[in-house]
């Protein structure tokens, strides 16, 4: 029997890269599913550990083209197939941006 769905928001697939700062320094990751709560990245197998701090930068399209944005996250999972993150406290102009990338991505 399947798992429930835990997620909080529904993640839309992509690929689009982007930077990952954690406490043992900053490296690119590929972001496979994005949502408004979260994202599934693949950033190489046992470079996080779960509940650990991390921050997602990205640069987002913005109505005069392009702005970088940090993204607070916790590692909500972790997994051969990818690493899940949860984010944390966003401010509405990120969720604002992030809810028009996602729908016109």
């Amino acid at each position: 029997m399947p798992s429930p769905e835990r997620r909080q928001g529904t993640r839309k697939p992509l690929k689009y890269t982007a930077m990952l700062a954690h406490t043992a320094g900053h490296r690119l990751c590929t972001l496979r599913e994005l949502s408004l709560s979260g994202a599934m990245l693949d950033v190489g197998w046992g470079a996080l550990t779960h509940d650990a701090p991390v921050r997602l930068m990205v640069d987002l399209p913005v109505d005069s083209g392009v702005r970088g944005y940090t993204l607070s996250a916790t590692v909500a999972r972790v997994t051969t197939s990818g690493t899940a993150l949860r984010f944390a406290d966003l401010d509405a102009e990120t969720l604002l941006a992030l809810s028009q990338f996602l729908r016109t991505h």
